[in-house]
């Protein structure tokens, strides 16, 4: 029997809103990834990685208003 191995299940991103954001969230992330493509679209900039074990992501938390 043949199992087709799909490599994209393994594919995910990374996006931040300037290259230093990106840079602080990669090195966040304590399992070993390959960084498959990185670029910047306007503002964000994204870094595409593969790896086998699942990452969680998180959302950000907003700062409340100074005000």
């Amino acid at each position: 029997m043949f199992d087709a191995v799909n490599s994209i299940q393994s594919l995910t991103f990374v996006q931040g809103d300037s290259a230093e954001d990106l840079l602080k969230q990669l090195r966040l992330i304590r399992l070993p990834v390959a960084i498959v493509a990185m670029y910047a679209v306007g503002s964000k900039h994204i870094a595409w990685i593969k790896t086998d074990a699942k990452l969680v992501k998180k959302a950000k938390k907003q700062e409340a208003d100074g005000a």
